[in-house]
């Protein structure tokens, strides 16, 4: 099957990993909605949305097979730029919490990449490399605002 490309950290590219990971038999049973209707809903050329239900269902099946939450992960990162605008100050406990959440994902990511029932085996395909990266990076600038309210802290 072909997929289309979608923009790194998209909805589009998170729906479809998630229906990546669920397969299409689950994700029908999951949402009573055929795969083909989530897929449209994951096609970024298409106006069709997928309503949120149907997004937190997928979401709880994938937290409930530990394949993460691709569609959380997307509107918490969705939600940190757009609060980036408005001068939005996290606190240092909610740094921390991030952090550590941002961690965890690394670690399902590449727990989850090196099963050896994973796409490319106990080698890490394109996509699994790309969601490593990805959580890597997010982490990264976790670590560089705590930094940054460390030393607010202490001045």
């Amino acid at each position: 099957m072909v997929y289309k490309i979608s923009e790194f950290g998209s909805l589009e590219e998170s729906l479809a990993y998630a229906i990546e990971q669920l397969g299409d038999a689950r994700i029908s049973e999951i949402t009573n909605k055929s795969s083909s209707y989530i897929r449209k809903c994951s096609d970024p050329d298409n106006d069709q949305k997928l309503p949120l239900y149907l997004e937190l269902i997928i979401d709880s099946e994938c937290l409930q097979m530990n394949k993460g939450s691709p569609l959380l992960d997307f509107y918490q990162n969705y939600l940190e730029i757009k609060s980036e605008d408005f001068k939005v100050k996290d606190n240092l406990l909610g740094i921390l919490g991030q952090l550590s959440h941002n961690s965890n994902r690394i670690v399902e990511r590449c727990i989850s990449a090196l099963d050896k029932n994973s796409p490319a085996g106990e080698k890490l395909s394109l996509t699994e490399q790309k969601n490593i990266s990805y959580a890597i990076k997010k982490i990264e600038e976790k670590i560089t605002n705590l930094k940054k309210k460390i030393k607010d802290h202490i001045e």
